[in-house]
């Protein structure tokens, strides 16, 4: 509930929004007329001095019948002139203005709107209103009250995100770092080495297979009957209730549909709340109905199998050579009976490296680098290098000059 501090118009010199707590014109000195009509300013003046309040809570003010003079309803007699005669002044009740309360659960169709009649009781009064210049009286309007509450957050808890984030973040390019690294190590080229591999197929008689069908050339076949997969197939139907749901009445809540304005009569204003009553539903679940629904069954479907012997070429044993020299030969291509036939060769040729001048008296390390044979035969023993290594081993070999 909030005090306002309203306004009068001077009708002996028209001056315009005289404070309701002012009972002379400040411009000519008239006092304030009976029939007086109160209003609230654009700019409203919200009354927060606790004597203030009360003088305005109490009720409307009285005419001094002797001097004609408005005094406050808390004196007892005329401050003017010490008379105790009185003319009451009426208190009107006026709605000057309606808030509308945006509620998110007010939700449900057919919900009403704060009234716009007034009492009865004050219609003669708002009868003898006049209207003051648009310029200085205010215009009704909706207003929508839409609070927004915003988050508060714990600075701790953000500089700890921030500095977990900084943390992983250091690790990460830490990491990396130390794999994409690379490193000028002197080394000296040790030995070559070299293995060649000659692959070798066998062919082999009478080889078991089975399956759902069976190869041109199969021998020995024979065949069974064997599940080969399962059909789902309607057994019969069953009756089930079938549901829905639907929002029926719970009871009744009391919500603030808005506000009113009350003109109390000594020119301020009580702004206070508007209650309504709305009712509140519930969700139920209930049987709608019934519906037929298929209960399955699993039914075996059979098929020949297959049980049958083929003859294959499959790989045998191959024949390796290998040597720490930079002669390589092949091995022997003669097949040794007429079951066997050669498939294929594979070779790999690798120079080796040593590192020339190991730190702290550690053992020298070394490393390995494969390379094609052309390239391969180009190197030389003994050869002193430059190594660029990382974790993945050598990038780069580099001449010393």
């Amino acid at each position: 509930m909030t005090i306002l501090m309203g306004r009068w118009d001077c009708s002996s010199c028209s001056t315009k929004g005289v404070r309701g707590d002012v009972y002379r014109c400040h411009a000519c000195g008239a006092s304030r007329p009976e029939d007086v009509v109160f209003y609230l300013p654009d700019e409203e003046e919200v009354v927060t001095d606790s004597a203030a309040i009360q003088a305005a809570e109490a009720g409307s003010d009285w005419k001094c019948d002797y001097c004609n003079q408005w005094v406050s309803i808390l004196e007892k007699q005329c401050p003017n002139c010490a008379g105790t005669g009185a003319t009451r002044q009426v208190v009107k009740e006026v709605k000057v203005e309606t808030k509308r309360i945006v509620n998110a659960q007010d939700d449900y169709s057919g919900g009403s709107h704060l009234s716009d009649k007034v009492s009865p009781t004050v219609a003669p009064v708002l009868s003898q209103r006049h209207t003051p210049a648009a310029s200085s009286r205010p215009t009704p309007r909706l207003q929508a009250v839409n609070p927004t509450f915003a988050p508060i957050r714990d600075k701790r808890q953000v500089l700890l995100a921030v500095l977990a984030f900084v943390g992983c973040l250091s690790l990460l390019v830490g990491g990396l770092y130390a794999l994409f690294h690379t490193t000028n190590v002197p080394a000296r080229l040790t030995h070559h080495s070299w293995v060649r591999t000659q692959h070798v197929e066998e062919y082999r008689r009478g080889i078991a297979e089975s399956g759902w069908s069976h190869p041109s050339d199969a021998y020995n076949i024979s065949t069974s009957q064997r599940v080969h997969h399962h059909d789902r197939v309607v057994d019969h139907y069953d009756t089930v209730p079938e549901y829905s749901t639907r929002r029926v009445a719970d009871g009744t809540e009391r919500y603030q549909s808005g506000t009113r304005t009350v003109d109390l009569g000594n020119g301020r204003f009580r702004r206070e709340p508007v209650y309504k009553t709305r009712t509140t539903y519930r969700t139920e679940r209930y049987q709608s109905g019934t519906r037929r629904e298929a209960v399955y069954r699993q039914v075996a479907v059979y098929r020949t199998y297959y049980q049958y012997l083929v003859n294959r070429w499959l790989p045998g044993q191959d024949r390796v050579t290998q040597g720490q020299n930079v002669s390589p030969d092949w091995p022997s291509t003669a097949p040794r009976d007429a079951d066997q036939r050669m498939a294929g060769r594979a070779e790999i040729y690798r120079i080796h490296f040593q590192e020339l001048s190991p730190s702290n008296g550690s053992a020298a390390r070394t490393w390995d680098q494969t390379l094609d044979e052309i390239h391969w035969r180009t190197w030389q023993d003994n050869t002193t290098v430059i190594l660029v290594v990382n974790t993945f081993g050598i990038q780069e070999i580099k001449m010393v000059e």
